[in-house]
C-alpha cells in the first residue's frame, strides 16, 4: 500500500522536458508576433510620411501659385538651392508659415528625413523622404534636376 501511493504522488506534476516544449513554444510564438507588430509600425510610419509628404508639396505649390516660383529657404538653409540639401524643418518653416501651420516632423523622431530643395533658375523643387519598409528614399517635386538625389526613384505622385 505505500508503494502505491509514492507511484500516485510523482505523477501529478509535470516534467522538466514537458515544460522547456511549452516555454520554447511560447516564446516563439511571441517572437512572430512582435515581429509582425514592427512590421505594422513601420507601415504605419510609411502612410504618416506619404501623408507629411503630400501635405508639404500641397503647401509649397499652393505658394508657387500666390508667389510664381517654390519658396527659398530662409537663411538657414542657403544650401538648399540648387542641387544641396538640407532638412525641410530647417528651411521651410518660415516661408510657408501661411501655407501649412507646422513642417509635419518624422513619425520615427529622425531630423533629416524630409530634405527639400530648389533649383535656379528654373524654379523647379524636390522633396526626397525616406520609407521605411522600402530601406531606401524617393523624390517627387516639380520640374527636378536629374541629377538631385541621383539614385532615388520617383515616388509617383
Amino acid at each position: 500500500m505505500i508503494n502505491n501511493n509514492k507511484k500516485n504522488m510523482y505523477k501529478k506534476g509535470f516534467t522538466l522536458i514537458e515544460l522547456l516544449v511549452v516555454i520554447s513554444i511560447i516564446s516563439l510564438l511571441s517572437t512572430v508576433i512582435f515581429a509582425n507588430m514592427n512590421i505594422a509600425r513601420a507601415k504605419a510610419r510609411d502612410a504618416q510620411r506619404l501623408q507629411n509628404v503630400r501635405q508639404l508639396k500641397i503647401a509649397i505649390e499652393l505658394y508657387i501659385n500666390d508667389n510664381g516660383n517654390p519658396p527659398l529657404p530662409n537663411d538657414s538653409c542657403a544650401p538648399c538651392l540648387d542641387g544641396n540639401v538640407a532638412p525641410v524643418t530647417d528651411g521651410l518653416s518660415w516661408p510657408l508659415q501661411n501655407y501649412i501651420r507646422y513642417i509635419p516632423p518624422d513619425p520615427s523622431g529622425a531630423t533629416y528625413l524630409y530634405q527639400y530643395v530648389r533649383g535656379l533658375p528654373t524654379y523647379g523643387y524636390g522633396i526626397l523622404f525616406y520609407r521605411e519598409i522600402l530601406g531606401s528614399y524617393c523624390k517627387t517635386g516639380v520640374n527636378m534636376n536629374p541629377s538631385w538625389w541621383n539614385n532615388a526613384p520617383s515616388c509617383g505622385f
